[in-house]
């Protein structure tokens, strides 16, 4: 049902399309009754579409993850809790492939394309210590990163086959 919305059939119907998706939850609670856990949420989905079109085969390659990951440990391993560290992760991707394929048996192969992705990962990381259980003064030390990214890319192949036994490739 996802492969068939009008803006999947601008070159016509798709001969192929493959839609796929996954969503997990995790979430862990320490036993021993303290207040140490882990939640992870991860989430992908992955669409490729193929047209034929003429004597080539167009494919689009479209993918998204993404995942949030919250832990709360005792640093320490102490029956009190002295060094408590709270971790967060937050991770996105999004990529797209566009690629046009030659399909006809003539002498001329090739592969033409442009691929695109970008990333974001953001994490904190609270390092608590709770000194105050031993009448000293508390603190935290708090580290945290932001990256993004984007990358792309153009790529392209030919073959041309001169003879049964030789073929020059260019790419």
């Amino acid at each position: 049902a996802f492969c068939t919305p009008a803006y999947l059939t601008f070159a016509g119907p798709a001969e192929d399309c493959t839609f796929n998706q996954t969503r997990s939850a995790v979430v862990s609670q320490s036993l021993l009754g303290d207040d140490e856990f882990e939640k992870f949420d991860f989430h992908t989905i992955g669409l490729t579409v193929n047209w034929d079109v003429k004597d080539h085969t167009i494919t689009s390659v479209t993918s998204y993850v993404k995942y949030d990951d919250s832990t709360v440990i005792d640093g320490d391993f102490a029956d009190r809790d002295l060094l408590v560290v709270d971790q967060q992760e937050e991770f996105e991707v999004f990529s797209q492939e566009l690629r046009a394929v030659s399909s006809h048996s003539g002498p001329l192969q090739y592969i033409i394309g442009a691929y695109f992705e970008t990333t974001n990962l953001t994490t904190l990381n609270d390092w608590h210590v709770n000194t105050a259980l031993r009448g000293l003064p508390s603190g935290s030390r708090l580290i945290g990163n932001d990256q993004d990214s984007e990358s792309w890319a153009v790529f392209a192949q030919a073959s041309y086959d001169i003879l049964d036994e030789l073929t020059v490739v260019l790419g």
